[in-house]
């Protein structure tokens, strides 16, 4: 596989320029070009495909070259027809962060995300606390044109897979400017000296075995040429719907109104799933008392048999705006929990829309 020769940002901007995917920040001590969304044809060159957490120096320097962009199996068929054969290696995909070391203009050596320095690195230097030397290595690496490429796993910092320990682990080490990937044999040797592992290879092992792992995310498919394909475990793909699901709220309203809570047992771990139980729980709490009063308030006025003029009247003084449109269903005799559930449902489209109507689900105590 022929990657592109990168020395400087002009070789990669031509590429992205029309491209509204990609964004390019301009900081003091480096300048990142990375993607925020993929497109049927965002990654069209091989440029393209290495502007993802690329970083060059504020003279427009290439400084340093994570890993370019890779498919999953079966993602990109052109690719796969062109350069798949039985000739790779099995490497263990790990649930963290990638991170890759960048050179400040002081000419410290900091640890970053593909975004460069953020919460999660900072995190990443104060959890793994790595020596001096570690540092040193890596500055040495980068100026000698090598990007070191690691992936941060942490307790706290969980994705999918909960790991009980913190570290670094040696990924991949990279020519920064051909972009070419040291080989295996010099890759453990370097992980030897930074002391850090290096990420574990599977032999005689097949797909359909991956798909059956448990607590695992995947695969790495790797041939010599540096051609990669990731290969996910069936559970890990499943868990990732799921948690990308509770993690954003409008998601996880639709879950419980459409009764599926209990669908997710033995998909979530403990602390996701009493997450979602607790969640589910104010919910409905919520809803109950919204439901209470429109049908107590409705069941007051018709037995008062009032006019409908003084019935809004009534309506506009005792209710916030919001209760109003359930208000007026329930009045005319609708169910008050279906009306409520059917307004909130309406109103998912953003998280903007659900702030709307919190009130009607939101619980008093």
């Amino acid at each position: 596989m022929k990657f592109p020769r990168i020395e400087n940002i002009q070789d990669v901007l031509p590429f992205i320029e029309h491209k509204k995917e990609f964004v390019v920040k301009h900081k003091d001590d480096y300048t990142v070009i990375d993607y925020v969304y993929q497109g049927d044809d965002t990654f069209d060159s091989m440029e393209t495909m290495e502007a993802r957490g690329i970083k060059f120096y504020p003279d427009g320097r290439i400084m340093c070259r994570p890993p370019a962009k890779f498919f999953n199996l079966g993602e990109n068929k052109a690719l796969e027809a062109e350069y798949f054969d039985n000739d790779y290696e099995i490497h263990e995909k790990l649930d963290g962060s990638l991170i890759t070391p960048i050179i400040m203009q002081d000419g410290s050596v900091r640890l970053g995300t593909k975004a460069g320095v953020t919460d999660v690195s900072l995190r990443c230097e104060e959890e793994t606390a790595m020596s001096a030397e570690f540092y040193d290595l890596c500055g040495h690496l980068l100026n000698d044109g090598h990007t070191p490429i690691f992936e941060y796993v942490s307790p706290n910092n969980r994705i999918v897979i909960r790991y009980d320990n913190t570290g670094l682990v040696l990924l991949a080490v990279r020519d920064t400017i051909t972009g070419e990937y040291l080989d295996r044999d010099n890759l453990e040797i370097l992980s030897s000296i930074l002391e850090v592992p290096v990420s574990k290879i599977y032999r005689n092992i097949s797909i359909q075995d991956i798909r059956e792992w448990k607590d695992r995310e995947g695969v790495v498919l790797v041939w010599s040429n540096g051609y990669r394909i990731k290969f996910k475990a069936d559970e890990y793909v499943l868990k990732h719907r799921v948690k990308d699901s509770i993690t954003n709220e409008k998601n996880l309203i639709q879950i419980v109104l459409d009764d599926g809570v209990d669908d997710l047992v033995g998909i979530l771990d403990e602390e996701d799933w009493e997450y979602v139980r607790e969640y589910e729980r104010n919910f409905l709490e919520g809803v109950q008392e919204t439901v209470d009063m429109l049908d107590c308030a409705a069941e007051h006025l018709l037995e008062h048999n009032m006019a409908r003029k003084e019935v809004a009247q009534w309506a506009k003084s005792k209710f916030d705006k919001i209760y109003l449109p359930c208000f007026w269903q329930v009045y005319d005799g609708k169910c008050a929990n279906k009306v409520v559930r059917e307004y909130i449902g309406k109103n998912l489209s953003s998280q903007t829309k659900v702030d709307s109507v919190r009130e009607l689900f939101t619980p008093t105590t």
